[in-house]
């Protein structure tokens, strides 16, 4: 038969004495590996289990309160949904800590948690409350605790009322402090017969030598007269209620009642209680850092004793570091950056300018251009003679342009760049110190301004898709203001300006060229994810990208190109299970946008969007089985999870009213330049 006892009190009030003569009676503490340790304040011991003490610790916790500065709970804070995933562990715990089926167990936190492990342990629990002199408890607990006098008068009476309360129903011996120490035998004589009646199996007689000789006397530092109790001026008027009502309480209740029982502290004493932890933690968190700033010192004389005996041997090594800087540089793995073009020629000047600035020993550049009429090929073969240019017979699109050039190049690392962008000297570097750290990277993002707008982004790490399907830059049109600072994961670069491991491009394959431009990268994007490979984004690699310089973002053929693709890549990328989690807003976005379109005179383009669809279907449905053959296990979840982190992040960062901002601006150049 299960049959729990758990011993109730205010700390300091002889819970763990009164814990362990129960144990001399019979009555397991459980686990003996999992008691808390003695210590000074307790040398004889603790008596209580280290696991469910810190579990109690854990649901006070969760209301961000602790032991000495307890929550304000609502009678119903039992089923709070904070304590949801608590109960099934808490059961499994009290079955691991008392295997036996009877224990005793003592937690002070108990009397303000009782209320929660009612409804947990596996058999009605007789209770034990025992309860000291409220002076005495406050001497107690500002010499082991530092606890202000003020805060144990109010923890004293909080916790007394607290256990009493959730004893209401319950069988119940209560005894005093007082009475234990000077009556030991005979009280633990009246104990033993009170759990006898209520069948917790106990020895046929209480060993007397054991408890006088455990109960040692002189480890009672604090005695008061408990006459005199009531008459100590330090005493609130909620503690002499208390006082008074334990003074008359009956020693045995067959289901504890809570006439008379003093309300206890109200809402203010818990807000003096909060004030006082907060106090606590930073005094202990000034403290801390005394001794950090200590260490600090400390160490940085050391180091400048340090510097003082080897500067010669510094001289040396920066001689040394020379010599290797220039081996590494030679064995820097090749890079091949690949810059497509179609009629860009007044941006090919700023563009391979900066190119040619890169602070990397070991490029290849390619120019891949789309049948340009401008003179972009020419151009780029007479000032730059290092860089390759490949002249495509026809305008191929962004995405098999792109390809064909990929296909030439020689690089470990391949890097996709507009023309209508400009970069910082180091970023190749950067990309490719990150990428040589970690083989299991496939991609990598940098970070993008807007070309000429100060600190405006243009990404700060590549796509965002959203569960709509539709493409955000992270970021966009956002001031960089250091939330974007750190090497993180995500989803995936933007083919603008996208770094990519060879090998994974031999693995999946390159860009689709049927999707001729825009959303290729995505694409690239979720095959990857699919496949496996991650993406990093490295935000001390710089590019500046000018917005929508290669076409208008109110074109009629982007809109046709954004809304084609986007349900080409749903068709041919989402596996059932992601386009089952997305449904509602894919059926949102696909009927937000055709309205819109036809709303703006726009029925051509939502003809022609589903005439090509259709039309490519066979093909769609054909990569969509390869697609599926090659994608990971765990895949599908991991990407539906980037969705969902990127509608949380849309939200957090503002994104929708940064892309309002920019649609403003550029009614607003419209507006200045109708010519254009």
């Amino acid at each position: 038969m299960e049959a729990p006892v758990l011993v109730l009190g205010m700390h300091r009030s002889g819970t763990s004495a009164l814990a362990r003569c129960i144990n001399f009676l019979g009555v397991p503490t459980g686990r003996s590996d999992d008691l808390v340790p003695g210590g000074e304040a307790n040398p004889s011991g603790y008596w209580e289990s280290g696991t469910l003490q810190r579990l109690n610790d854990e649901i006070l916790a969760a209301w961000d309160a602790t032991w000495y500065a307890p929550p304000w709970w609502q009678n119903d804070w039992p089923e709070d949904a904070r304590l949801d995933g608590l109960r099934e562990r808490s059961l499994a715990t009290l079955k691991d800590v008392f295997p036996a089926g009877q224990w005793v167990w003592k937690d002070p936190r108990n009397c303000l948690t009782l209320p929660f492990w009612r409804s947990v342990l596996p058999a009605q629990p007789r209770v034990v409350f025992i309860w000291r002199d409220p002076v005495e408890v406050g001497q107690s607990l500002s010499r082991v605790e530092g606890l202000a006098p003020y805060v144990g008068s109010i923890l004293w009476t909080l916790y007394n009322a607290a256990a009493l309360r959730g004893a209401v129903g319950l069988p119940t011996f209560v005894v005093s402090y007082d009475s234990l120490m000077r009556d030991s035998v005979n009280v633990l004589r009246r104990l033993r017969a009170f759990l006898e009646k209520h069948h917790v199996n106990v020895e046929p007689a209480v060993p007397a030598e054991a408890v006088r000789s455990f109960l040692d006397t002189g480890l009672r530092h604090f005695a008061v007269d408990g006459s005199e109790t009531l008459e100590q001026p330090r005493l609130s008027c909620e503690q002499r209620a208390m006082v008074a009502y334990l003074h008359r309480l009956p020693e045995e209740h067959e289901a504890f009642q809570r006439e008379g029982l003093p309300t206890g502290p109200g809402p203010l004493s818990y807000h003096v209680l909060d004030a006082h932890r907060l106090w606590r933690k930073t005094r202990e968190e000034s403290a801390q850092l005394e001794v950090l700033l200590a260490e600090a010192a400390e160490r940085r004389r050391e180091l400048e004793k340090l510097i003082e005996r080897h500067t010669t041997e510094l001289a040396e090594l920066r001689t040394g570091l020379v010599e290797l800087q220039a081996r590494v540089e030679r064995m820097s793995p090749l890079v091949s950056i690949v810059v497509i073009c179609w009629n860009n020629r007044r941006f090919l000047k700023r563009c391979f300018d900066s190119l040619m600035q890169t602070d990397y020993p070991n490029l290849e550049i390619f120019l891949a251009d789309n049948a340009s009429g401008d003179g972009s090929a020419a151009f780029v073969a007479e000032h730059y003679p290092t860089v390759r240019v490949i002249v495509n017979p026809t305008n191929l699109g962004f995405a098999e342009g792109n390809n064909r050039a990929i296909r030439l190049a020689r690089g470990k690392y391949v890097v996709t760049l507009n023309p209508d962008t400009e970069v910082d000297p180091n970023w190749i570097r950067e990309l490719v110190d990150v990428a040589e750290r970690d083989g299991s990277v496939g991609m990598l993002s940098p970070k993008m301004y807007i070309l000429d707008r100060g600190r405006l982004l243009n990404s700060a790490g590549g796509d965002m898709l959203l569960r709509s399907g539709d493409n955000l830059a992270r970021g966009f049109y956002l001031e960089d203001d250091g939330r974007f600072d750190r090497v993180e994961e995500t989803f995936g670069p933007s083919a603008g300006a996208g770094f990519y491991r060879r090998a994974m491009l031999d693995d999946i394959g390159l860009f689709d060229k049927g999707l001729f431009t825009y959303y290729e990268d995505v694409d690239l994007n979720m095959r990857a994810q699919l496949r496996g490979y991650r993406c990093l984004y490295v935000p001390d690699a710089k590019v500046y990208h000018y917005q929508s310089g290669t076409l208008d973002d109110n074109n009629s053929v982007k809109l046709f190109f954004l809304q084609r693709n986007k349900w080409y890549v749903v068709l041919k990328d989402f596996p059932l299970g992601l386009i089952w989690h997305c449904r509602r807003d894919l059926a949102r976005s696909y009927v937000g946008a055709m309205l819109h379109l036809r709303k703006t005179g726009r029925q051509r383009v939502v003809y022609r969007v589903h005439l090509s669809l259709i039309k490519r279907l066979p093909r769609i449905l054909i990569s969509r089985c390869a697609v599926a053959v090659r994608r990971r296990s765990g895949s599908t979840r991991r990407i539906g999870q980037w969705m969902d982190r990127h509608e949380d992040t849309y939200r957090e960062l503002g994104q929708a009213a940064a892309v309002g901002r920019y649609y403003d601006d550029i009614r607003k150049r419209s507006d200045e330049n109708p010519a254009s």
